[in-house]
């Protein structure tokens, strides 16, 4: 898996470097869902950019998104990143992850997620992480897992859109992975 930086700037730091033949490529994807499961390959730092100047999240904390696609090919198969936000009046970082239907199932997500959570933790430790996932999407509560956010039901709230459960970084999961 390659990890590319999506939106203005190059990155000055991979968001992991391990794993699969696939990586995130600069662009966006028009897929939609969360895949899961499980894979491994050699993910690659970010390389490439697209987007505007302005007010990206790069712009802001040094952070974003990345498209993930598979190593020697264009084709998209989702993005995966962290954007600043509030949650009940702290700030935050949300991990976010959404891949093309014919991605899902196929461990994409969950080593896209695991990488920029790795990421998230080294270049900005001071900003929790956490992901907002819906009640109904198990799919994405088992990336979430995978990539060491655990459960936090007291922060659980109405989301942009509907309720969200919260995920959050697990900072035992850091001390057992040496992340």
């Amino acid at each position: 898996m390659i990890l590319t930086r999506a939106p203005t700037t190059p990155p000055t730091r991979s968001p992991g470097s391990r794993r699969r033949k696939c990586s995130t490529g600069a662009g966006t994807t028009s897929g939609s869902g969360t895949g899961t499961g499980t894979g491994s390959s050699g993910a690659t730092a970010p390389t490439g950019s697209s987007g505007s100047a302005g007010s990206s999240p790069w712009n802001c904390t040094g952070s974003g998104y990345w498209v993930v696609r598979c190593h020697g090919s264009d084709r998209q198969l989702g993005f995966c990143g962290v954007k600043p936000m509030e949650l009940h009046g702290e700030r935050v970082l949300n991990l976010f992850y959404r891949f093309a239907a014919s991605a899902w199932g196929q461990g994409f997500a969950g080593e896209a997620a695991a990488a920029v959570t790795a990421w998230a933790h080294r270049h900005l430790p001071d900003l929790p992480l956490i992901a907002r996932i819906r009640p109904a999407n198990v799919a994405s509560q088992r990336v979430a897992l995978r990539a060491g956010l655990g459960r936090a039901q007291h922060l659980d709230t109405e989301g942009y859109d509907g309720f969200d459960w919260i995920y959050v970084a697990q900072p035992e999961h850091w001390a057992l992975t040496g992340h």
